[in-house]
């Protein structure tokens, strides 16, 4: 890697997301499935997009609002894990109460929606039970079991999963190709490693990297979101034996505060997931299901903290 790339840092992820079903990757079985149902005459006009960080659950969104040719004047978009309280969901219902302007519908997009405050789901679920008619509503979460039942069952749920790599280098390999970069395929392959089936974080990651010259400031550049397995393999076997802090404390001080913590509370829920199912575990399984609750909630933004706090209240259990 010894030609300086001349493209500016920044630009790749707003460039290149996808604006239609054309250029939309993977998840194909759900894409159709969405695609009938904006078909129908008597479409579900409550929608739940669920799926981990960075799949395209907003994107489908304003996929859906341009297939529905809404005007950006009936659009709203709300990020509830940033406002979470009911002001802002109460504000959205009232407003849709009136007619569209310039379009056939209005459409809200709720990100994040199962962080909201129990009164703003309180508030979500009368929503949903009887919403305008010339309303769709569309809940993106990455924790659907944060929602009671009888949210779920108004929408029309549709499910996105991680992309596997193969998918994550087309999509980079096009983008390398398309921007004229020299990154060869060490560079792409690492990336896929470390984008863990988002194409969102590798198009991110393929953004950071712009601009560097040295082959391995660039694989530092990549990896510095790594963390060691072994380091995360000691955090859920220390949280299934039910060691101790200072134990557990140490374990944690290993990981970068840079690390992609999402996808560790991913890793840990996956291992309890194992150890709950293996008839030869003698763990309490009402303790494992504890900890698996305790992982239920995102780290998007109390990232190291989040950890730290779940792994001290696991072992407290």
């Amino acid at each position: 890697m010894k030609e300086k790339q001349s493209k500016e840092q920044g630009q790749l992820t707003a460039k290149y997301r996808p604006k239609s079903w054309k250029t939309f990757v993977g998840n194909d079985a759900v894409v159709e499935a969405i695609q009938k149902n904006l078909e129908k005459e008597n479409m579900q006009r409550t929608i739940m997009l669920v799926g981990p960080y960075g799949v395209g659950k907003t994107t489908v969104a304003r996929i859906i609002k341009r297939e529905l040719k809404i005007n950006d004047q009936d659009y709203r978009e709300l990020d509830v894990g940033s406002v979470r309280g009911i002001d802002s969901v109460r504000e959205m219902i009232k407003e849709s109460q009136y007619k569209p302007l310039m379009s056939k519908y209005k459409l809200y997009v709720l990100d994040e929606a199962h962080r909201g405050t129990p009164d703003a789901k309180e508030a979500m679920l009368k929503w949903l039970e009887e919403p305008p008619k010339h309303t769709v509503i569309i809940l993106a979460t990455t924790s659907p079991s944060q929602f009671p039942n009888t949210i779920i069952s108004r929408c029309a749920y549709y499910e996105f999963k991680s992309l596997p790599k193969a998918k994550i280098k087309k999509i980079l390999s096009r983008i390398v190709n398309k921007e004229q970069l020299s990154f060869d395929d060490t560079i792409v392959d690492a990336i896929v490693d470390n984008a863990n089936g988002s194409p969102r974080q590798a198009v991110s990651i393929l953004d950071a990297i712009i601009g560097l010259e040295d082959e391995k400031n660039i694989l530092k550049v990549i990896e510095r979101n790594q963390f060691s397995e072994a380091s995360v393999l000691d955090i859920c076997q220390g949280l299934v034996n039910d060691t101790t802090w200072k134990i557990m404390a140490q374990y944690l001080s290993k990981l970068d505060d840079d690390a992609d913590y999402e996808y560790i509370r991913y890793a840990v829920l996956k291992y309890m997931g194992k150890v709950l199912l293996n008839p030869k575990s003698k763990s309490d399984p009402n303790r494992i299901c504890e900890i698996i609750t305790l992982f239920s909630e995102p780290f998007f933004y109390s990232k190291k903290a989040g950890l730290i706090s779940s792994c001290y209240l696991a072992l407290k259990i």
